[in-house]
């Protein structure tokens, strides 16, 4: 088979079953598909690993080849993979959560784990370090921090960063224990090369698609707050018995998660599963969409997905409405109000509900028209289902401004709640948006105006749907130092704590518990 095909996971795997490979790097010019052709005249697939910053051609809406998408760290990039997945004709995604997740956006996803290159494993070697962990630290990873400082403070921790992949496996491979810590839960990259480095793996329990392919005592060992020192000991004390742990998971990583055997899984899911079709118009704004998602969240100009999104407009369906509600988006976040709005009231006459109107009502709070925001968020709710659909009597009454624009925002979000618009946990590191597209940021802006219990329970709502609940850790705080969150929250507060390894915290949160 002729493969076209970028990035570096599958690569391997592919050329080792004999396949013809042409590598190559797709750019925004010039023609997406005269750049395939020059690579190979007629592939029989193009293969694109999609992971990071990276982006698509302009044009790859209208690519004449049959793709597949092979998605790296699919949970924190459903962001983006939720519209350009619409683009290809087969989607695999590295985390078993994103199969359910990106269903929700109408996306057929297919769970591939991923792999190890076969130059990744390791003959067993002379142990320099107890302890090793290889990721990288920074203010936004707290759990991560908190866990190490807490380790750190019983044990020397070899911590390392930004190192080539060859040195890490040999940092692996001269480790007794390779740490694992994940940001959400599942069977990431690093679990694999520390099994292939012939090192015993320690990790989080209840890691989403782990329990699939290792039994914890049997592959690795899987630890839990309060249990991790006590499993650190035992481990170096009896270490002949724990190497022994992970020889067997070395042996099942090379068996069954070398590039070779995940190429296979691919190219035997490709077989049994028919390629989709979409309408070109639904795949523009897909294309445009996702790139405009990509840029808001690393940065850039945004004049490309504008482009697209304007070319859209004329057309007589669901993208050209969808079109008008993303370039109102655009020019509110850019503070163009006057544009916002005559793109957001296109929106609704091009048939786009909902949204386009709480969009309005929170243009309305931003210049403290609560009467206009009321009016914008009564027109939503004709079409949400009770009880969100009637309205408190002190919406029309008045009332104090941040009280009242408080509540106002937590209703909106309420309603992204219900069409399941919650939260996308690849914005969880950018600072807050004062104009956001999901259910928790909403919310969060109500907290700004006048935090409360309600609020509170809302957020952790959110956070619980999303994996993400010790993130609301500070808030949790606020609210038990300002008196207003209940026992029950402040309970969940201090597990959480302890959780994300802040014995400051749980410490601090105990004394606020009564009875």
């Amino acid at each position: 088979m002729k493969i076209v095909f970028q990035g570096q996971f599958l690569q391997e795997g592919l050329q080792k079953l004999g396949h013809e490979i042409h590598a190559i790097e797709l750019l925004n010019s010039p023609d997406v598909n005269e750049q395939i052709r020059a690579v190979c005249a007629r592939p029989d697939l193009v293969i694109i690993e999609l992971f990071g910053r990276h982006e698509l051609p302009l044009n790859f809406y209208d690519c004449r080849w049959k793709t597949v998408a092979y998605c790296v760290d699919s949970s924190i990039n459903e962001y983006y993979l939720s519209e350009w997945l619409h683009l290809f004709d087969w989607a695999f995604v590295d985390q078993k959560s994103s199969v359910k997740s990106l269903q929700a956006y109408g996306v057929n996803a297919t769970w591939l784990p991923l792999c190890v290159s076969e130059k990744f494993f390791r003959e067993q070697r002379l142990k320099r370090h107890d302890i090793s962990f290889v990721g990288r630290i920074d203010d936004y990873r707290k759990k991560r921090a908190n866990l190490l400082k807490f380790l750190r403070s019983h044990y020397q921790i070899n911590v390392v960063s930004g190192v080539p992949v060859e040195t890490m496996q040999d940092i692996f491979a001269e480790s007794r224990i390779v740490l694992n810590e994940n940001l959400f839960s599942g069977l990431t990259l690093r679990v694999l090369q520390g099994m292939a480095a012939g090192s015993l793996v320690l990790t989080e329990s209840g890691g989403d698609g782990v329990e699939n392919y290792f039994q914890d005592g049997r592959h690795l060992v899987c630890f839990e707050p309060d249990s991790l020192l006590a499993i650190i000991s035992d481990i170096l004390e009896n270490f002949e018995k724990y190497n022994a742990v992970a020889l067997r998971g070395q042996q099942e990583c090379l068996a069954r998660h070398t590039s070779r055997a995940r190429a296979q899984e691919l190219l035997a899911a490709i077989e049994r599963r028919p390629a989709g079709s979409k309408c070109l118009n639904s795949r523009k704004f897909y294309l445009a969409n996702g790139l405009y998602n990509l840029r808001r969240r690393f940065g850039g100009d945004y004049s490309p997905s504008v482009r697209l999104f304007h070319e859209l407009l004329p057309e007589q369906d669901a993208s050209s409405a969808r079109a008008a509600f993303i370039l109102g988006n655009i020019h509110a976040r850019k503070g163009r109000q006057d544009k916002a709005v005559n793109f957001y009231l296109a929106a609704i006459a091009k048939g786009f509900d909902v949204f386009p109107h709480l969009k309005l009502a929170m243009l309305f709070l931003q210049s403290n028209d609560t009467a206009g925001a009321v009016n914008m968020l009564k027109a939503a709710l004709a079409s949400v289902p009770f009880p969100f659909r009637k309205l408190p009597a002190h919406f029309e009454s008045g009332g104090e401004q941040n009280d009242l624009t408080a509540a106002i925002l937590l209703r909106i979000s309420k309603v992204y709640y219900v069409r399941n618009m919650v939260f996308q946990v690849g914005f969880l590191q950018q600072r807050a948006d004062y104009f956001p597209d999901t259910a928790l940021e909403i919310a969060r802006l109500a907290w700004l105006r006048r935090p409360s219990a309600s609020i509170l329970a809302f957020m952790l709502l959110c956070a619980k749907k999303c994996n993400i609940s010790g993130e609301l850790l500070p808030f949790l705080l606020q609210g038990a130092r300002e008196g207003f969150a209940a026992q029950g929250q402040i309970r969940k507060a201090r597990g959480l704590a302890g959780i994300y390894y802040d014995q400051a915290a749980q410490e601090e949160l105990a004394g606020y518990l009564t009875g």
